[in-house]
């Protein structure tokens, strides 16, 4: 028969045990969602904030360590209960210790803990970074041994070099999070628009900017000089693909400024032979190339236009130096540009032609569309809807809902959409 004091003690015991149960699962989720505001304590001389960053460069022995002491404490808990309830109750104490200790460390020892860190993640993470230090030191010889045994296991499967990378907290997430915090250093959210732009153009492929191709101002080396003249003169852009016959056949790039010189200097009598001479050559690149080398490339050539071409070398657009600063600035508006180019909103709608990118719509307007599948806005109806849309006709997703108002064949030249209704959360 147990006394009431063992049953007393052995309580107590488990309910200790249950606490640092918990604080091991929330020091674990604290020290993992903590933001980028550690580093910056740690450029201040912030002794603890230091330590912490010192442990998330080993984020690897820091999460064996506190999975080894949780799950420990986790075990002698359950083991405990599960020996007083047998004293008490026999054979049936083990279902009543099982359900008794999955509810305590269900609720108390995970739930609880990780919802209480995630929300205090930095302040809870710097004050137990010396903690966790010495909880390192001490399992550091175990720690030895279960990674010595984990290589082992790991070694016939050829999967004992994979480590978590110290890397993990990234340079580009730490940027992220230092941009997102409240500060008097970043005043406007257009700051911050445009500073994670400008880390997005490590993901971002010159696809999702370029000019597609029947969008693009091209001029024929066979049509007629002052043809190519008029076509310059009529059109707002600096730099024109020059092709010969075929638009596949992009053969150079005609500066505006440079024809309308030359042409004036011969006084009309150019011949596209003049015209071929002047034209600089075609600078291809392929369709994957991110915007961040795609920026380096153009500062170190001295261009400012590129054709884009796929895997097989086909013809899909332009991208230029400006497509690529408006993807760190937002648009930039010239004497030609309209304010928002084929945006208007009406009567609490948006009629967007379809040309549109996905990504100037979520930046201009602050959506969430996906841009993964479709670079622009006809493309990501015509994905998501299967099917070549036809005038009039209606579809919802995302929780946006879009009308076809102009398509022609395969096109879809202009659409009516209308967001969700902004909610308390959003």
């Amino acid at each position: 028969m147990i006394s009431t004091n063992e049953i007393i003690t052995t309580i107590l015991i488990v309910l200790v045990l249950i606490v640092i149960s918990g604080f091991f699962s929330g020091s674990e989720t604290a020290i993992t969602a903590s933001s980028a505001r550690p580093y910056l304590d740690a450029k201040r001389g912030n002794k603890r904030a230091i330590i912490l960053i010192a442990l998330k460069k080993r984020m690897d022995r820091l999460i064996a360590a506190i999975l080894l002491g949780n799950n420990f404490v986790n075990i002698l808990a359950s083991s405990l209960t599960t020996s007083l309830l047998i004293g008490i109750f026999g054979g049936k104490g083990v279902v009543y210790a099982t359900l008794i200790m999955t509810v305590l460390i269900v609720l108390f020892a995970e739930i609880l803990p990780k919802m209480i860190a995630v929300r205090y993640a930095d302040t809870i993470s710097l004050r137990i970074a010396r903690l966790m230090r010495l909880l390192l030191f001490l399992l550091f010889p175990i720690l030895l041994i279960v990674q010595a045994v984990m290589w082992l296991l790991l070694r016939p499967f050829g999967l004992h070099k994979t480590t978590i990378s110290d890397d993990n907290d990234s340079s580009t997430e730490i940027l992220r999070g230092a941009i997102e915090m409240r500060d008097n250093t970043l005043p406007s959210d257009d700051e911050k628009k445009m500073l994670n732009s400008i880390l997005d153009l490590e993901d971002v492929n010159v696809s999702k900017v370029m000019v597609h191709r029947s969008e693009v101002k091209m001029l024929d080396l066979n049509s007629d000089v002052s043809q190519m003249v008029d076509d310059v003169m009529d059109s707002p852009f600096s730099r024109f693909p020059l092709f010969d016959d075929n638009i596949e056949e992009i053969i150079g790039v005609v500066n505006a400024k440079q024809l309308l010189g030359e042409f004036r200097r011969q006084k009309g009598k150019m011949t596209r032979k003049d015209v071929l001479a002047m034209a600089g050559k075609p600078w291809f690149v392929p369709e994957t190339a991110l915007l961040k080398y795609q920026l380096k490339s153009f500062q170190k050539r001295q261009e400012h236009l590129s054709v884009v071409v796929d895997e097989y070398g086909v013809f899909l657009g332009i991208v230029t130096l400006e497509d690529v600063l408006e993807e760190i600035v937002g648009n930039i508006i010239d004497e030609s540009d309209a304010d928002v180019p084929g945006l208007e909103k009406r009567n609490g709608c948006y009629i967007v032609d379809g040309n549109v990118a996905i990504r100037d719509l979520n930046r201009e307007l602050g959506w969430q569309l996906p841009d993964d599948d479709a670079t622009t806005i006809a493309g990501l109806v015509i994905h998501e809807a299967r099917i070549l849309p036809k005038k009039d006709q209606r579809f919802v997703f995302f929780g946006f809902r879009f009308k076809i108002l102009k398509a022609e064949k395969t096109r879809i030249l202009s659409l009516q959409i209308t967001p969700p209704e902004p909610t308390k959360e959003n």
